[in-house]
C-alpha cells in the first residue's frame, strides 16, 4: 500500500507544533545567562541606590551644620566672641568641643552670675536661647581638649549637652549614649557635632569650624570622611 501524503495542512501543523515546543522553556544555559543579566541589573540598581542615599545624607548633614553655624554666627554677632572665648571661657559648663550648652541657656560663671547678659541699650550681649529644639538632650563623649585633639572614644565618659549628626549610628560602649534631662535614654541620633576654635593639627580646619564624624561614625580628621563647615578666623 502506499503511503498516504499528509499533505500541506498536516506539514503545517506539525511545524506549529514544532514551534510551539520550542517557546515553552528554556535550556539551563539560557537561564543561567538570564539569571546572571538579572543579577547584575539589580546590583547596579542596589549601588545606584545606595549612592544616593549617601549623597542624601551628607546634603542634609551639612543643612543641619549651616543651621547649628547660624547659631553660632549669632552668639558671636551679639556677644562679640565664639562660644567658650574671652568671657565665655569662664563659664561653669561649656568647655568640650561637644558641649553646646552656651547655646541654648545664658552662660554663668562659677558663682552663678550670669556672662556678659543681654544690655538692650547698648545691643549687645548673650540674646539667647539661639537652639531651643534638643533642650536637655545629652551625649556622653570622652574628654577632649578644646582644639579638638584627644579622643571622643576614651578615658571616662563625660555628659554634655550636644547636637547630633544625620548619620544614625548605636552607641560605642560607654560612648555616644544620648539621653533626655529626666534620664531618658535616646537611640540613634548620630554622633555629636563639635565646634573647634583654633584647632590643632589634623582636625581638617584652620579657624573657628564644625566637625560631624561622617558617615563611617569615626572621628578621623582631615584623613577620614569628617564634614567640615568653616566658620571663619579664630577668635
Amino acid at each position: 500500500m502506499t503511503p498516504r501524503n499528509p499533505g500541506p495542512a498536516a506539514a503545517r501543523r506539525r511545524a506549529r507544533r514544532s514551534r510551539r515546543a520550542a517557546q515553552r522553556g528554556l535550556t539551563l544555559l539560557e537561564l543561567l545567562v538570564v539569571a546572571g543579566i538579572l543579577s547584575v541589573v539589580a546590583g547596579i540598581g542596589v549601588a545606584s541606590l545606595t549612592g544616593v542615599e549617601e549623597d542624601a545624607q551628607d546634603s542634609l548633614a551639612r543643612t543641619e551644620m549651616r543651621n547649628l553655624a547660624n547659631a553660632i554666627l549669632a552668639f558671636r554677632r551679639d556677644s562679640g566672641h565664639w562660644p567658650r572665648q574671652g568671657p565665655f571661657a569662664a563659664a561653669a559648663a561649656g568647655t568640650h568641643p561637644a558641649d553646646m550648652s552656651q547655646l541654648f541657656t545664658q552662660p554663668v560663671d562659677g558663682d552663678g552670675d550670669a556672662i556678659l547678659p543681654w544690655a538692650a541699650a547698648a545691643a549687645s550681649g548673650w540674646n539667647g536661647p539661639y537652639l531651643s529644639e534638643l533642650d536637655g538632650v545629652s551625649v556622653a563623649v570622652g574628654p577632649m581638649n578644646a582644639d579638638g585633639t584627644g579622643s571622643p572614644v576614651s578615658g571616662a565618659a563625660v555628659a554634655v549637652r550636644g547636637v547630633g549628626d544625620v548619620f544614625a549610628a548605636d552607641a560605642d560602649g560607654a560612648y555616644f549614649v544620648w539621653s533626655t534631662a529626666d534620664g531618658g535614654r535616646l537611640r540613634r541620633i548620630g554622633r555629636p557635632i563639635l565646634f573647634i576654635n583654633a584647632p590643632g593639627a589634623g582636625v581638617g580646619c584652620t579657624g573657628a569650624c564644625l566637625v560631624s564624624f561622617g558617615p563611617n561614625g569615626a572621628y578621623d580628621g582631615a584623613a577620614g570622611d569628617d564634614l567640615v563647615v568653616e566658620l571663619g578666623p579664630p577668635g
